[in-house]
């Protein structure tokens, strides 16, 4: 019961705001895939329609580690990507909370680990690791954020009956 009450406090959290606030953090040593899977990202979150991509008082964060490989020649260069969602929880009272139930019982709705982040706490989910050629990387955002809308989002937009106006 703990575990149901926590995930409805989590999925609660989320609309406080008109739209969700993400934030897209990316560490990749390759500068132009960097700034292109960057820019594809944003690109297709805003696409949603009800998600604005910020760089502070986030409700979501996709972190995002990647780094390239190549054939022993050198010769074809790719890409492998891991993404981990996370939810932030900014309010105080939330913090403790959630922070009682994590210690009650280890939390088994697919969200793995709660802890202190800054002002906030997160809660630590959904990871997948993506792989391809440097000219996927377009498709490999687009299902991104495909991922991040069905199995984050959607659940919310879902329980609370909130529509989401996509954009063209």
């Amino acid at each position: 019961m703990k575990q149901a009450s926590l995930m409805l406090l989590w999925l609660a959290c989320s609309l406080g705001a008109e739209n969700f606030r993400v934030n897209v953090d990316i560490t990749f040593a390759d500068a132009p895939l960097r700034a292109r899977l960057t820019s594809r990202l944003n690109s297709e979150l805003r696409r949603l329609g009800d998600v604005d991509v910020v760089d502070d008082r986030t409700d979501w964060g996709l972190i995002i580690v990647g780094m390239t490989s190549a054939t022993k020649g050198g010769a074809q260069k790719g890409y492998t990507i891991a993404v981990c969602t996370i939810k932030y929880l900014q309010i105080d009272g939330v913090k403790k909370l959630v922070g009682d139930v994590a210690k009650a019982s280890h939390s088994n709705f697919g969200w793995a680990y709660v802890m202190g982040y800054g002002d906030a706490m997160a809660l630590f989910g959904n990871l997948a690791v993506y792989a391809g050629s440097e000219s996927e990387i377009d498709e490999t955002a687009r299902d991104i954020i495909a991922s991040f809308d069905t199995a984050t989002l959607l659940p919310v937009r879902k329980l609370f009956q909130k529509p989401r106006a996509q954009q063209p």
